[in-house]
This record gives structure tokens, C-alpha cells and sequence, in this order.
């Protein structure tokens, strides 16, 4: 009886195994494909903005795990190492908050994965923007803010990078007038 049930689960165990190794795939598939889809999409919206041949404002939103696809495929097109990924959470009233996975590989090739949290707001001005940090750790240590200027101008340095600042107005891409926020999504002006 015993070494019956004790068959009757490894069985069990074998059918679960077989199951998730052919559902897995299509698993990963499926999230590839919508991560896919997700670009393609942003690219056609930035597209639009940029071609755009009707007068007065008009206004687009781009879902929040759309900007997050594009963000990685941004980070990955332009080959930026030192920064794995990021993911963005958009709440209301252009508030942002986010997770930067960062690799301090060093010359020996050891991995060094961090990750920088933060929450801000989008602040837009005259066809500029900016990004004003509010809270920002590194794993669970808050940090200041000049830190993490310290840290972006490393990785620009080490990168062969102009150094940048985080605390600049940047102007805004061709034809985008304006950009609010509404929880899980961004609304563009153009």
C-alpha cells in the first residue's frame, strides 16, 4: 500500500515536471511576444508625434508596461552596460517611482548588481523636462540625491560618456508639447 502511494507520487512529481517543461516555453514565448508588440507600439506613437500634420494639441497615452518594454529595448539598442534594466511604476499627477538594476562590473568581470529605487515627479516646463527626485535608495539604504548624480557620472565616465545631470532640463523630443500622468499610464501632447 505504502509503496504504492509512494509510486503514485513520484509519478505525480514526473507529470508536474514533464508539464511545466512544456509550458514553460510558451510561458516565456507569450511575454516576449507582448514585450515585442509593446515597442513596436511605442515606436509607431513616437512616429506619429514626430510626422504629425494636423494643427492644434492633440494627445496620446502610452500604458505603463509599454514604457517599460520600450525603456529595456532602449537600454539594450543602445547598448548601455552598465544599466540592466528598469522598470517604471506611473502613479497620478506625474509621479514616478522605479527600480535601476546596475552592474558595477569590474576589471576582474565580477558582477556587482545593485538596485537604485526612486520616486519623483516629471516636471515640464516650456518644452523642457526634468526629473525632480523626492526619495531615492540604494537596495533599502535611502540616499541622497547628489549620490546618485556621483554615481550617473561615473558610469557615464566609465562608459567614454559625456557626463550628464540629473538635476537638468532636457528638451522634450520633436513635436511633444507637454506629458501628464495618470495612474498606470502616460498622456503625450502634441
Amino acid at each position: 500500500m505504502l509503496t504504492s502511494k509512494l509510486s503514485e507520487m513520484r509519478f505525480s512529481k514526473i507529470k508536474l515536471i514533464l508539464m511545466l517543461l512544456i509550458i514553460t516555453p510558451f510561458l516565456f514565448s507569450n511575454q516576449l511576444e507582448n514585450e515585442i508588440k509593446n515597442v513596436i507600439k511605442v515606436k509607431k506613437i513616437i512616429e506619429k508625434i514626430k510626422y504629425n500634420k494636423n494643427p492644434g494639441v492633440q494627445k496620446i497615452s502610452v500604458k505603463e508596461d509599454e514604457v517599460n518594454s520600450y525603456l529595456n529595448y532602449r537600454i539594450k539598442k543602445e547598448n548601455i552596460k552598465r544599466l540592466k534594466e528598469m522598470k517604471v511604476k506611473i502613479l497620478n499627477k506625474n509621479i514616478i517611482e522605479g527600480k535601476a538594476v546596475i552592474n558595477l562590473e569590474n576589471y576582474d568581470k565580477k558582477s556587482s548588481i545593485f538596485n537604485i529605487y526612486f520616486r519623483g515627479k516629471i516636471i515640464v516646463e516650456d518644452k523642457y523636462i526634468k526629473f525632480d527626485f523626492e526619495k531615492l535608495f540604494l537596495e533599502e539604504q535611502p540616499i541622497p540625491v547628489n549620490l546618485l548624480e556621483f554615481i550617473v557620472n561615473y558610469l557615464s565616465k566609465l562608459e567614454g560618456y559625456e557626463p550628464l545631470s540629473i538635476f537638468s532640463w532636457y528638451e522634450l523630443p520633436y513635436g511633444i508639447k507637454n506629458i501628464k500622468t495618470k495612474k498606470g499610464e502616460i498622456i503625450i501632447f502634441y
